[in-house]
């Protein structure tokens, strides 16, 4: 199955679901992903910062 086939499904579900946007992760490295993104007229919102626990740091959490 294409990533547009999933995306489409997608976004047909969150429409159903009464969301208003879709959003995703692309790592800076990764042009494929980048240029598909850029295909589909997806807006790259630089504002956000994505984090990560694992680890310790999960396993602290887990424990609180």
């Amino acid at each position: 199955m294409s990533e547009l086939v999933i995306l489409a499904h997608l976004a047909r579900r969150a429409v159903e679901e009464g969301a208003v946007r879709i959003d995703w992760a692309v790592l800076p490295w990764n042009r494929p992903s980048i240029d598909f993104s850029k295909r589909l007229h997806a807006e790259r919102i630089d504002e956000w910062h994505v984090y990560r626990l694992t680890g310790d740091a999960l396993a602290s959490l887990v424990r609180s």
